[in-house]
């Protein structure tokens, strides 16, 4: 089965990613498998791992990450249940779940648990295996995260964390007006493209690279990619309005939305 990443709040809410290799990156930094546009993660703040239907979450972070109700501390490895959601940053949520059919990358990779190998061997390019110890503790992490007793309690308790963590949603909603205003702005946009069908991925996926480029600091990296969005979308209004093509309203005004938020990017 194929595993999806969907992004449940924070400021890339409602977009999400189909994982069609074996391990994926998540960051800030815009080549970032799952690239979200904010400096309150590092460029590259997780690695996951697939296996089958098992996920395996690496923390680059500083600072731990939640599982459901487990802190997972810096540099730790730890299994990531498909019930659970996972917390990043102050309000980032990613939620895991395993459907369609398996891609053809996995099917290559013919994935089971005697293939797995630790987050150096990914990264360093050398082809070397993890020594004996690093895999023992990996597996062994692994294993008891995995643990039926554990994984029930686990799901016990994430029913009362839903619930509360649904209160303080709707009390952040509440006071959307008292955070940085470009974050809700950018949020607001994402979002609303997101719900929009006639809005395609990719263009969502280009303004979240560009923003990405403005959050690590890199200005003119950023400008060249929003002119360069604000252009195309220029360009493809004024074709559809050569060619007589009716647009719903919906999308009209998105379009302008879109078009608005970028001219507000370009005169910072």
């Amino acid at each position: 089965m194929s595993p999806r990443i969907t992004i449940q709040s924070g400021i890339a809410a409602g977009t999400s990613h189909r994982i069609d290799s074996r391990v994926a990156r998540v960051g800030s930094d815009p080549q970032s498998d799952i690239c979200l546009p904010t400096a309150d993660i590092p460029g590259h703040a997780l690695t996951l791992e697939f296996r089958g239907e098992d996920c395996l979450v690496y923390n680059r972070c500083r600072d731990s990450v939640y599982i459901g109700t487990l802190v997972v501390g810096p540099d730790q490895v730890v299994g990531w249940p498909e019930s659970d959601i996972l917390q990043l940053g102050k309000d980032i949520e990613l939620a895991l779940d395993f459907d369609g059919e398996e891609t053809s990358q996995f099917a290559e990779d013919g994935l089971d648990n005697s293939e797995f190998h630790g987050p150096d061997e990914i990264f360093n390019g050398q082809g070397e295996s993890s020594n004996d110890s690093d895999r023992d503790r990996v597996n062994k992490s692994a294993s008891k995260t995995s643990s039926s007793g554990t994984r029930t309690m686990i799901q016990l308790l994430v029913t009362g964390v839903c619930i509360v963590g649904c209160v303080l949603l709707l009390i952040r909603d509440q006071s959307r007006s008292t955070g940085p205003e470009t974050n809700l702005e950018f949020a607001e946009v994402i979002s609303n493209s997101s719900a929009n069908e006639q809005v395609s991925p990719e263009l969502i996926q280009r303004l979240q690279y560009a923003e990405a480029q403005r959050v690590r600091g890199r200005d003119d990296a950023a400008r060249k990619a929003y002119l360069s969005l604000r252009n195309d979308l220029i360009s493809a209004s004024n074709e559809t309005g050569s060619r007589g093509d009716r647009t719903s309203d919906s999308k009209t005004d998105l379009d302008e939305q879109i078009l608005l938020f970028i001219e507000s990017r370009l005169a910072q």
